[in-house]
């Protein structure tokens, strides 16, 4: 199984991802309680967009450990880009709930909150920021929440931050212009 699994490696490396999923269903077919196998096809079936098959190891594995957080937001982010939001909010929480310090599910539940436009988002990119308080990706998606909910001030302090540990990111330059430009008319 070990060497199915290390051939698998090589092929996903070699952009060979038909050859990889052939040698994972070989590991798991030697050993049908290898985890890290069943992770890496379920990973392997994400990226292909094979959602059905990812899903369905994903929760072979939680069945057997529920405090995997890494096949929750793997499952999560399945059901999300299967279009099904109430199922990856579910199991974006069941990481949460597995490990409260877990970044990567505090910031897909924001962005999901953030698109439907409700107030949670904030709370859950500021967790995020809790736990990486130099996260130019959470500050960012705090920052759009504040701006795109009339928040300017909170929108430029966290856009500010971000200048401030990465005096070349664009995105945050680009929406202080935006916002003393178009919102507040200060040019």
């Amino acid at each position: 199984s070990a060497y199915f699994l290390t051939m698998a490696d090589i092929s996903f490396a070699a952009n060979r991802t038909f050859d990889a999923k052939g040698f994972l269903e070989k590991a798991i077919a030697l050993d049908p309680e290898n985890t890290e196998a069943m992770m890496r096809l379920a990973e392997l079936n994400l990226i292909v967009r094979q959602y059905a098959q990812s899903v369905d190891l994903l929760t072979k594995i939680l069945k057997k450990d529920k405090l995997n957080t890494t096949a929750w937001l793997m499952r999560g982010i399945n059901f999300k880009e299967n279009g099904d939001t109430i199922r990856a909010v579910s199991d974006f929480r069941s990481a949460i709930e597995a490990d409260p310090n877990y970044y990567e599910a505090y910031m897909q539940l924001g962005v999901i909150y953030q698109v439907k436009n409700d107030p949670i988002a904030e709370g859950y990119f500021t967790n995020a920021i809790k736990i990486k308080p130099r996260s130019e990706e959470a500050l960012y998606g705090r920052g759009l929440w504040y701006q795109d909910n009339n928040q300017i001030d909170n929108a430029i302090q966290d856009y500010t931050s971000i200048i401030q540990i990465n005096p070349a990111n664009k995105y945050a330059h680009f929406n202080l212009g935006y916002i003393h430009q178009i919102l507040l008319k200060v040019y």
